[in-house]
């Protein structure tokens, strides 16, 4: 029985083949690394680095008039809410306040789930002269409904003591909340 002996050419080809394909595997996954770990983009897709340049700045700086008068508006009126008026179900203003250019009014109804209903907002002045009147519909959340919201331009509006006043309807049945606002 004769052995056969293997060439020497026969495994030093092995060995470059093995080590070619060693280098290979090695440069994916350096490039699969490097592309997950977002340092290069060889696929040209929309992912956004920690490190963008397009995320939104934080201001350190002293805020404007417009900005404190903003924020002790709200903290003024957010303390003297009105009790809802007895209905159907409840109706709560949830947020009266203003910036420079907008009243902002939100409600929350409570004891029904329904997006057909609707949110009819008066706005009167101190003399109970109608200002403003707007509609929008409820929408349901998943414990309560709330009105979709109004954003009066404040140049539609004589500033002073106002009323507001939200009636909401929902399947015939009606209910509102009334606040006092000083819009300055």
């Amino acid at each position: 029985m004769k052995i056969q002996k293997t060439s020497r050419r026969k495994s030093k080809a092995r060995v470059i083949v093995l080590i070619a394909l060693a280098v290979v595997v090695l440069f994916g996954l350096t490039l699969f690394a490097l592309e997950e770990f977002q340092v290069i983009n060889l696929f040209n897709n929309q992912k956004t680095s920690v490190k963008s340049s397009n995320q939104p700045k934080i201001d350190y700086s002293k805020p404007s008039s417009d900005q404190i008068n903003a924020g002790n508006n709200i903290k003024t009126n957010s303390s003297d809410q009105t009790t809802p008026s007895s209905g159907d179900f409840t109706v709560t203003i949830s947020s009266l306040s203003s910036d420079s250019n907008f009243l902002h009014v939100r409600a929350i109804i409570n004891g029904v789930i329904s997006s057909t209903g609707t949110c009819d907002l008066t706005i009167q002045d101190s003399s109970g002269n109608v200002q403003k009147t707007s509609t929008a519909s409820t929408y349901a959340m998943p414990s309560y409904t709330t009105c979709q919201g109004f954003d009066i331009n404040q140049s539609e509006l004589i500033k002073g003591n106002l009323k507001v006043i939200i009636k909401v309807t929902i399947d015939s049945k009606a209910s509102s909340a009334e606040q006092e606002y000083k819009l300055e």
